[in-house]
């Protein structure tokens, strides 16, 4: 079984995780004098505190997952979100829902661990949802390859594979290369909080989706399948 998959993340949403980022931003050093202390304080300090939180996107412990898309081997792409992306459970239910449907398609009597693909997926996207998972109290699908390595046949990153361990390349670009169409220029990873501030939740979601859909057709380009 093949299990294609991408998330979106957005900053924390949580209050004392704020004032705690926030209490932890100093002036630099080298302002030592009262009056350009006072002016750091007014008018840079509060772009500090908000690149801060902004950060949290993409760190386990504090950002959150704002929708999930996965493909199952050729079946259609599926997404899972919350139309009211402020709802207290709204990250518990897309992780359960997440894993639940990963295990409804998993037939333990004859089917190997999956292979869980992804573009970047061992440095963000398995630890991020873990991480999420442990923080919500959602115990993840059985063979979520928690710990995987690059090497581990449980994975393919399909990052990691083109570029090679600890090198890069983006989606787009290795969409290119293999003559795959890339992102459109209306949305991408940087301006998911935006649209989702702008209640354009749906609008991710489907962006998401189409993540999938290229990764996988990425994958396939570099198994041979097609």
């Amino acid at each position: 079984m093949i299990v294609v998959f991408d998330i979106e993340t957005i900053p924390t949403q949580r209050e004392d995780v704020r004032i705690h980022l926030a209490k932890n931003i100093k002036p630099p050093k080298t302002i030592k004098k009262a009056e350009t202390l006072e002016k750091w304080e007014k008018e840079e300090k509060p772009q500090a505190i908000f690149d801060e939180i902004d950060r949290t996107g993409l760190n386990g412990a504090f950002g959150e997952i704002i929708s999930i898309a996965v493909a199952i081997d050729d079946k259609e792409p599926v997404v899972f979100f919350e139309e009211n992306w402020q709802s207290p459970t709204r990250e518990s239910d897309i992780l359960t829902k997440f894993f639940n449907y990963i295990g409804a398609h998993f037939n333990k009597g004859t089917d190997i661990p999956p292979v869980f693909v992804g573009h970047n997926l061992i440095n963000f996207d398995l630890r991020f949802v873990y991480q999420r998972a442990v923080i919500n109290g959602v115990k993840p699908f059985v063979f979520f390859p928690i710990h995987a390595k690059a090497w581990d046949k449980c994975v393919f990153d399909t990052m990691t594979e083109f570029a090679g361990y600890n090198n890069r390349i983006s989606m787009n670009d290795l969409c290119l290369a293999l003559g795959i169409d890339g992102k459109g220029d209306d949305i991408d990873g940087s301006k998911v909080w935006d649209f989702v501030q702008q209640g354009k939740i749906a609008e991710v979601a489907e962006y998401n989706k189409a993540d999938v859909v290229r990764t996988r057709a990425i994958y396939n380009r570099m198994t041979f399948k097609g």
